[in-house]
């Protein structure tokens, strides 16, 4: 079928362009799907060879943003030239791409933008609230995403699409394939995605391969994926010749290896709607994750299409609580569980369903009236990363503390963009602590980055969380401080 040009063009906006992330792979899925009905184009910022563009369709313009300076100017310039005739931008992720999309309304009638919620984080919701005036819609991949961003837009929760990702469908795997039914042979489990810790966890990974081996049960583990942890995890596995790490391969080659496996396992600490997750239940694997509030338990119903545990603030923790899980199940419960998950795709979570639900949604916001950025666009890209009033209130705690040995949680944006700060009390900062192991070892202002667990090596006192948007998140988990004898000390009061 032949692109309708009749139709308002699909623009989907990728700030990282792309890298290999879920975001990544459902853009590159929903662009490909909706290429028969309409004229498709991917704007890239950066890496523009990862390995979900070699799935892309080649009907699909693909426009180099990389060279672009950070300049929302030229970022709105770019999406200007972009949408030459009547486009629909839908708009993910980061801060900047959205203020340069709002901009976009101020510059041209025939743009839309839709905001898309990927994630049951705050940055994703706080995103979205702060651009509601430009955006014509917004898409939640989940029911629990849904309900946030409803009650962000409280006057226009119509304007509130839940959305969910849909993913291809595996054939139907035979039933004797499935060779976990007897003791004598291995169990195979597998992770697929990105290897990250502070959001996928993958550091329980090892340890529920540990505690199998404790159990006595035979398994083999594959890690697929690359990240920020990798070279934390490949270190941690070394000497376990039964699990192995597969770096990033293209998406045509990950399904051949879900179709070999029993178990699917995610340790998430959060999720929106994970796509690796679907992808697995659609090739028949038994999907034991852990039970987080967006997603998993939507999709996964506990001991009749996967296994759900409950989700812990430990990754090592995790791991036990995944090994148990698997450890306490039957054998043959996993081909059953397994067929029931891909019954569950083949009935809500296939691309043609998120495909036809996305096209109802673009031709509706094709025809809406037109929505005005009501300010001019900001000199520098505007981030809900660090609220009005941070600097003040940075200061104000680090004053109260003054002369204590202190340690910083965080070293992410909210830190580098209020860095002018914490420089006035350097001579009071013991270390920054981070968890994200890619992190550690390195410096940030010249003092070294430790985890956690560390902290009480430092010989500190105190420790302030360098956050806004999850601030909440590491303070119901302080008592990995508090534990230690250090104080724990928040920002942001309300």
């Amino acid at each position: 079928m032949a692109s309708d040009h009749n139709k308002a063009g699909l623009v989907i906006v990728l700030p990282r362009g792309f890298e290999t992330a879920g975001v990544t792979s459902w853009s590159v899925r929903l662009a490909n799907a909706l290429a028969d009905s309409r004229d498709c184009s991917i704007i890239a910022h950066q890496n523009l060879h990862g390995p979900a563009r070699a799935a892309l369709d080649p009907r699909i313009a693909v426009l180099d943003a990389s060279h672009l300076p950070h300049s929302p100017q030229a970022w709105s310039d770019f999406y200007l030239a972009a949408a030459e005739r009547p486009a629909i931008f839908l708009c993910q992720q980061l801060a900047e791409s959205f203020t340069a999309c709002a901009d976009l309304t101020r510059r041209t009638k025939s743009a839309r933008i839709i905001g898309i919620a990927h994630s049951d984080n705050a940055y994703d919701v706080l995103l979205l609230q702060h651009f509601e005036p430009a955006l014509t819609a917004a898409i939640a991949v989940s029911s629990e995403l849904e309900r946030k961003l409803q009650a962000a837009w409280p006057t226009r929760t119509k304007d509130v699409h839940r959305i969910a990702a849909g993913v291809e469908l595996g054939p139907e795997r035979p039933s004797h394939s499935q060779h976990a039914q007897t003791r004598e042979q291995p169990l195979r489990i597998i992770y697929t995605g990105r290897m990250e810790d502070s959001i996928k966890r993958v550091s329980a990974l090892p340890e529920l391969s540990a505690s199998l081996d404790r159990a006595g049960i035979a398994h083999t583990l594959t890690l697929v994926g690359d990240g920020p942890a990798a070279p934390v995890l490949d270190a941690l596995i070394a000497s376990r010749p039964h699990i192995r790490r597969i770096a990033t391969v293209s998406p045509e080659q990950v399904r051949p290896l879900l179709r070999e496996a029993d178990i699917f396992v995610l340790a998430s600490r959060l999720e929106g709607l994970s796509l690796s997750m679907l992808e697995a239940m659609s090739e028949s694997c038994c999907c034991v994750i852990t039970q987080v509030a967006s997603g998993a338990a939507e999709v996964i119903s506990h001991g009749a299409n996967g296994l759900l545990v409950q989700n812990h603030d430990s990754p090592a923790e995790v791991g036990r609580l995944l090994a148990q899980a698997i450890a306490h199940t039957p054998r043959e419960e996993f081909a059953r569980l397994g067929r029931a998950a891909r019954e569950t795709i083949r009935q809500h979570y296939t691309i043609e369903s998120q495909a036809a639900a996305t096209a109802r949604l673009l031709d509706a916001a094709a025809v809406a009236p037109p929505r005005l950025w009501p300010i001019p666009i900001a000199p520098h890209f505007t981030s809900p990363t660090v609220p009005p009033g941070a600097e003040l209130k940075l200061r104000a705690t680090l004053e109260k503390i003054r002369g204590n040995r202190i340690i910083i949680h965080g070293t992410g944006r909210h830190s580098e963009e209020l860095a002018h700060v914490l420089r006035d009390f350097l001579a009071d900062i013991s270390a920054f602590t981070d968890e994200d192991p890619a992190r550690h070892g390195s410096r940030f202002l010249g003092i070294p980055v430790l985890a956690p667990a560390s902290a009480g090596d430092t010989g500190a006192t105190d420790v302030v969380i360098s956050s806004h948007l999850h601030q909440d998140d590491i303070w119901s988990r302080r008592a990995m401080y508090e534990s230690r004898g250090l104080r724990v000390h928040r920002i942001y009061r309300d």
